[in-house]
C-alpha cells in the first residue's frame, strides 16, 4: 500500500515536470519544427489533456508532495489500531509509527482524487490512471524521438520494427517486489 501510493505520486509528479519540460522554451520550439504525422498530434492533444486538466495535474498539484491538512479515517474502512505496530526498545523509536501515518495521508490524499467509496477501489482506479498516462507518456516521448532522428539524421539509415515474439506476456509471469534471497 505504502509503495503504491509512493509511486503514483511521485510518478505523476515526474510526468508532470516532464512535461513542462517538454515544452520549455528551450525545447519547445525545437520540438515543434519537426513534421508530426496525424495520429501524433492528435495523441500529443490527448496527452496533455491528461497531463495538465486530469489525474495527474491534480495528483501533482494537490498530493505529490504534500500532506493533507487533517486525515479522514472513516473513508479508511479495515484499517484500525491493530494495523500499526509499536516497538518498545530501549532508545527512542519511532519510525515506523511514522511511516503508518505518512501512509494513511498519501492513501488519504490520491483517494480524495475519485469518487468512489471504497479506498481500496479508489486508490486502484487511481493507480491505474496514473500507469496509463504513463504509459502513453512514454509511447509519446518514444514517438517523438523517432521523429526527431527521422527528421535530423542522413536518410542512409534502415528503420526496422524489432519484435521478441517469443517474450511472455505481463499476464503471463507475476511480478515480485519482495523475495527472499537463494542461499
Amino acid at each position: 500500500m505504502s509503495l503504491v501510493t509512493m509511486l503514483a505520486s511521485i510518478l505523476a509528479s515526474k510526468l508532470h515536470e516532464g512535461w513542462i519540460r517538454i515544452n520549455s522554451a528551450e525545447l519547445g520550439p525545437v520540438l515543434k519544427t519537426l513534421q508530426l504525422p496525424k495520429e501524433h498530434v492528435e495523441f500529443r492533444r490527448e496527452l496533455k489533456k491528461v497531463i495538465e486538466e486530469g489525474l495527474l495535474a491534480k495528483i501533482r498539484n494537490t498530493s505529490g508532495f504534500h500532506y493533507p491538512a487533517g486525515l479522514d479515517f472513516t473513508k479508511l474502512t479495515g484499517i484500525d489500531e491493530t494495523d500499526t505496530v509499536i516497538y518498545g526498545t530501549e532508545g527512542a523509536y519511532n519510525g515506523d509509527l511514522f511511516s503508518n501515518v505518512s501512509a494513511l495521508a498519501a492513501i488519504d490524499s490520491l483517494i480524495s482524487h475519485n469518487d468512489n467509496t471504497d479506498w481500496r477501489k479508489a486508490l486502484t482506479s487511481v493507480w491505474n490512471g496514473v500507469t496509463d498516462a504513463s504509459g502513453r507518456y512514454c509511447i509519446f516521448i518514444s514517438e517523438m524521438v523517432a521523429v526527431a532522428l527521422n527528421a535530423w539524421l542522413p536518410n542512409d539509415y534502415i528503420i526496422e520494427r524489432l519484435e521478441l515474439t517469443n517474450a511472455p506476456a505481463l499476464t503471463e509471469r507475476p511480478l515480485v517486489f519482495f523475495a527472499h534471497l537463494p542461499d
